[in-house]
């Protein structure tokens, strides 16, 4: 079980999603080393936090699809596919807004990655009530998609040996031994030789 990041003030939670659907990916991530790097990538500012634009520019490198003018439907769908998503929420207070990470959902709830500090079921209709709230400029989503493996690649065991044809022509020229020339100066013929001219002289 991938157990997500939370967070630790009031206006780090762009930062946090980012760490979190990287968390989901499968990535190696932690609040201690990659917190700072996000949060200054994101333009965060403590006391005032950061918008879309920040959000974007710390995500470059995540698989992102987004989602226009996002229902409930359409998260479902992106869930159902195997996904997660990533949802900034606007409320009808002031300055009222939170950016957090949707990795799976039932009939009844969706489960909320960092809000208020913790990872929560949420039922559908508060979901779909305060969380998609179209007021106050509306929400925004992200699909966060996982990198399928190539199909045809199979990681190779360890101890393995390959069986190509290349392969096996190469090993089996260095297994050869290399061919053994006898030394013809001693042989039968050159001994003949020999005697027959010292007989001559």
């Amino acid at each position: 079980m991938t157990r997500y990041i939370k967070q630790r003030d009031q206006f780090s939670c762009v930062a946090i999603a980012i760490l979190n659907a990287r968390k989901w990916l499968g990535h190696k991530v932690s609040y201690d080393r990659d917190y700072m790097s996000v949060r200054c990538k994101a333009g965060l500012i403590i006391g005032v936090g950061t918008g879309a634009r920040g959000f974007l520019r710390a995500a470059r490198g995540l698989p992102l699809t987004r989602i226009c003018k996002p229902t409930y439907a359409k998260i479902k769908k992106a869930i159902k596919a195997g996904n997660a998503v990533i949802v900034r929420s606007r409320w009808p207070q002031p300055r009222g807004g939170h950016i957090f990470l949707i990795t799976k959902l039932t009939k009844r709830s969706v489960f909320c990655v960092n809000v208020y500090g913790g990872h929560v079921w949420r039922s559908r209709r508060i979901f779909k009530g305060y969380y998609l709230y179209r007021g106050a400029g509306g929400p925004a989503a992200w699909t966060v998609e996982k990198q399928p493996c190539p199909s045809n690649h199979k990681p190779k065991q360890r101890g393995s040996k390959s069986t190509s044809p290349a392969s096996t022509k190469s090993s089996r020229r260095r297994r050869l031994k290399p061919p053994s020339y006898r030394s013809t100066r001693n042989s039968p013929a050159r001994r003949t030789r020999r005697k027959a001219e010292r007989n001559d002289r």
